[in-house]
């Protein structure tokens, strides 16, 4: 039977290994509890901001109007011996104060047809209107010109016929370039005002939290 020393001695180590164990248990789990890590970023914000100004300026008041050109046309004897392609001979005039652009064509008619007694004097607009597109046997291209004021000059578009043997004859298409006039002109000074965008960079702070193991927390400590 062992003496009372050496059974006070292992229940002492007893005791000893118990609190090792322990205290390995809880150092374990204080290493293993969670811990907050708060991180602080500087984030990038663009802003924009409107900056608005006044300034005075010089302006131009009046009443204007868009006008086509003004010009005359004479319609003089067709050239003789056209063969396959024919033009009629027109004088155009600019009877205007500007220098004016002009985009002219012609459209044939075929004489046995649609005779040309039959619209002769008549107003070119209803006369076209009562004719329509299907009535068109040939279109010639598009010829453009420029006159002074006062200028004048013949035009000329040949065009190849739809039948050799056919007579025809033709309607002049003239667009002139639209005229800006104004009446009534003055110059007034007007206070406006202009926005102007600008861009400004800043910064942001944001704080985040994560949580992370204790004992990974006291790695980041070790130098």
């Amino acid at each position: 039977m062992p003496s009372s020393k050496e059974a006070t001695l292992r229940e002492r180590r007893r005791r000893r290994i118990v609190m090792i164990v322990l205290l390995c248990i809880f150092s374990l789990i204080i290493l293993l509890l969670p811990i907050q890590e708060e991180t602080r970023l500087l984030e990038p914000d663009i802003e924009e901001r409107v900056r608005t100004e006044q300034y005075e300026a010089l302006v131009t008041r009046g009443d204007c109007r868009k006008e086509p050109g003004s010009f005359n046309t004479t319609w003089l004897e067709w050239p003789q011996n056209q063969g396959t392609s024919i033009s009629p001979a027109l004088r155009i005039t600019n009877n205007g104060t500007r220098e004016t652009t002009y985009d002219i064509h012609f459209s044939f008619y075929d004489e046995e047809v649609y005779p040309f007694a039959a619209f002769e004097g008549r107003p070119y607009a209803l006369a076209e209107h009562e004719l329509g597109n299907i009535a068109i046997s040939m279109k010639s291209a598009t010829r453009t010109i420029t006159l002074e004021p006062g200028g004048l000059e013949l035009v000329l578009i040949y065009t190849e016929k739809r039948n050799p043997a056919d007579t025809y004859w033709a309607y002049a298409h003239i667009q002139p370039e639209n005229h800006t006039l104004c009446t009534g002109l003055e110059n007034v000074t007007e206070i406006l005002q202009r926005n102007t965008t600008e861009l400004h960079r800043t910064h942001t702070t944001r704080q985040t939290t994560r949580h992370i193991p204790l004992w990974k927390y006291l790695l980041t400590l070790i130098p």
